[in-house]
């Protein structure tokens, strides 16, 4: 999920810098800066949520498999 959240954190920032608009054709060729600033905002506005949602999901299938073998949270 790191992974999936640093390759797209820069579309992210960029979307939000548009005002919640979604790029065009084109939007990375700007000065590698402004691309790597993109990439660290992007990174820093969704890493809670991105956490929320391991966290939530690993929860849901550690009590759903745990249910599978008769043990009850």
């Amino acid at each position: 999920m790191q992974a999936l959240l640093r390759s797209v954190a820069p579309i992210i920032a960029a979307e939000e810098e548009l005002g919640g608009k979604a790029i065009s054709k084109g939007w990375a060729n700007v000065h590698g800066e402004k691309l790597e600033g993109w990439s660290k905002a992007g990174q820093k506005s969704m890493q809670s949520k991105v956490e929320k949602l391991w966290d939530d999901t690993y929860d849901e299938e550690y009590a759903r498999l745990f249910r599978r073998v008769g043990i009850r949270f």
